[in-house]
């Protein structure tokens, strides 16, 4: 498994069976916090950890020109 400090795990839903994917979930779920790591929602983690205010954003990014 890939995981590192810091990494962001996503997760897309292409439609299709996706039963292996469900059931593998708890799996990776438990070894992963058997690791330390916590999982948070993205509101949370910028909650929790925001940007520098003076962070430029990237040009067409969040309604940035570009």
């Amino acid at each position: 498994m890939g995981a590192r400090p810091g990494a962001i795990i996503l997760l897309h839903d292409a439609g299709g069976n996706r039963s292996q994917t469900v059931a593998a979930l708890p799996k990776i779920i438990k070894l992963l916090r058997a690791r330390g790591y916590r999982f948070v929602t993205v509101p949370r983690l910028l909650l929790d950890n925001p940007p520098p205010r003076n962070q430029k954003l990237p040009p067409g990014i969040a309604g940035h020109g570009g």
